[in-house]
């Protein structure tokens, strides 16, 4: 398995990261990941590297990005 956090470019020419998860098989069916309310946390990687293990490739972008990029949080992080 391969994982990595890469950059993906918007069509309105902003930018935003993901996290990409992907077999040792290199080529495989995709999967995106749709985040929860904490952001591309540690639960969010470790569902896409599950599922790269699972044989899938597995993105998650980060959907927040225009509000606050690359929040990080989880349910035991004290609120703002």
């Amino acid at each position: 398995m391969s994982a990595q956090d890469i950059t993906i470019k918007a069509a309105d020419g902003g930018e935003f990261a993901g996290y990409l998860a992907t077999p040792r098989a290199g080529k495989a069916p995709g999967i995106v990941v749709i985040q929860e309310i904490f952001g591309v946390n540690e639960v969010m990687r470790g569902l896409a590297d599950w599922l790269a293990g699972e044989g899938f490739a597995a993105l998650c972008p980060d959907l927040f990005w225009r509000q606050e990029p690359g929040i990080q949080i989880t349910d035991r992080t004290d609120a703002k």
